[in-house]
């Protein structure tokens, strides 16, 4: 995939949440994995949507649609319309600072059966969980 930004507002500007998320639970995940708490054991997300758009995005981090978070617990403060992914994280500033700690922080601290809710958006809690292991500097 060339532009993974352009690739995720596509999907987030299309995605229907009543139709188009789908969790697999207890399912084998890749030995590098950790986001699940037990080796080769997890969940995986499909978020398959498209169409026409059906709505417009907002912009607050690196990718259009993408709203990052540094709270305790996510109550929408705005209008979910246009971020229809929010992520919750340790800090804000980092992980919206780039694509590339976006990516990082959402796809490596989250098990999507238990990390991510959905309602009026998709909310992924990416925050770091007991059983991850320290950070490397």
């Amino acid at each position: 995939m060339r532009n993974v930004a352009e690739f995720l507002e596509h999907i987030l500007c299309r995605i229907n949440l009543e139709r188009d998320v789908h969790i697999h639970r207890n399912t084998s995940i890749d030995t590098l994995d950790y986001s699940g708490t037990r080796l080769n054991h997890g969940s995986k997300a499909v978020f398959a949507a498209a169409g026409e758009p059906c709505r417009e995005l907002g912009s607050a981090s690196p990718v259009k649609g993408i709203l990052v978070v540094q709270e305790e617990k996510w109550e929408n403060q705005g209008s979910a319309e246009n971020f229809p992914l929010v992520v919750l994280c340790d800090d804000a500033k980092w992980t919206s600072k780039n694509l590339e700690n976006l990516l990082w922080v959402t796809f490596t601290r989250s098990n999507p059966a238990s990390d991510i809710s959905i309602g009026s958006q998709i909310v992924i809690d990416a925050r770091k969980k007991p059983h991850h292991t320290e950070e490397l500097e």
